[in-house]
């Protein structure tokens, strides 16, 4: 009896609703997760996601960046590539498109089918499906749920959570914690995200690059009209922003119009700057930095394709 009265007192008067109302929460969010996990899972449903995770495969498994999705247009440009180096005379049509070994991709951003493929690296994901049905994996013994798409959906459960953290200090920075924790709530109770999540494309994974971008535009932001770590942190931060525009942009080709922008940021609020020409630069070397990577590492497949 001493100790449930203690436990009470604690929960009345030292504060302890406070931790029972976290701990409440917490376990609501869980159940909710679960809940839609289980009931609203339905593996991989469009072309695109499928497409990344059957690369991401080939690069786990050591094949390269590769592709089993062989298009017309990608064999018309390895013919009309290999037309013309200096030993293509005496080569068939299969080595000229390059379809009768492992096919180089040429369609798909490489950041989110290399960091599934370091994902298949680490967990242990299984390809072949059993064919004794498997609790949670199967339904009325039949199958219904994908292991390696249910992983992936994970992955982007907990981009999206990491997401939400990034929103709320940046809610919390400009207006206070009530306003932070009701849009943190309105974006985890956003079906369209959850859509997403489940999706196994690279969506989520491109909103936490977004906010990454506007954590840099606004520490620059404070650092460029109160300088008080000195004009190194503000290159560096707009070196990360142009950084983190490329890294996005080779994670969907489109994204990397952001680059625009961000230098009309950097250029609004630095240009009286002394140092406006180096930040500009660091922008869009961080920036460029990631195309060029992308570039070494093709000429390099490429180069290692031919020797095989």
């Amino acid at each position: 009896m001493p100790i449930l009265q203690e436990f009470i007192h604690k929960l009345e008067v030292a504060g302890g609703m406070r931790y029972l109302r976290i701990g409440l929460a917490v376990l609501a969010i869980i159940a909710v997760i679960a809940l839609y996990n289980i009931q609203s899972f339905k593996n991989m449903g469009t072309q695109e996601a499928m497409d990344s995770a059957q690369l991401a495969r080939n690069i786990a498994q050591g094949k390269g960046y590769t592709t089993q999705f062989v298009r017309p247009f990608s064999m018309y440009l390895f013919k009309r590539h290999n037309e013309m180096a200096p030993n293509a005379v005496d080569k068939r049509l299969a080595e000229l498109t390059e379809i009768k070994n492992s096919h180089p991709d040429i369609s798909n951003p490489p950041v989110y089918p290399i960091i599934l493929a370091g994902l298949m690296k680490v967990l242990p994901f299984h390809y072949e499906i059993s064919a004794k049905p498997k609790i949670f994996w199967s339904y009325k013994g039949e199958f219904w749920r994908y292991q390696p798409d249910f992983l992936i959906s994970v992955f982007n459960q907990l981009l999206f959570f990491a997401f939400i953290v990034a929103f709320f200090f940046l809610a919390k920075r400009f207006f206070d914690t009530r306003i932070a924790l009701t849009s943190a709530a309105l974006l985890f109770g956003t079906e369209v995200f959850w859509r997403f999540n489940v999706s196994g494309l690279s969506t989520i994974l491109l909103l936490l690059i977004f906010i990454a971008i506007i954590w840099c535009l606004v520490l620059a932001e404070e650092e460029g009209r109160e300088v008080k770590r000195g004009m190194t942190v503000l290159i560096l931060l707009a070196a990360a922003a142009g950084l983190l525009t490329g890294f996005g942009g080779l994670t969907r080709y489109s994204f990397g119009w952001l680059i625009l922008p961000v230098v009309a940021f950097f250029a609004l609020f630095g240009a009286q700057s002394r140092s406006f020409p180096r930040i500009q630069t660091g922008t869009l070397i961080g920036a460029g930095f990631c195309f060029w990577r992308k570039r070494v590492a093709e000429d390099s497949h490429h180069k290692t394709a031919r020797k095989q």
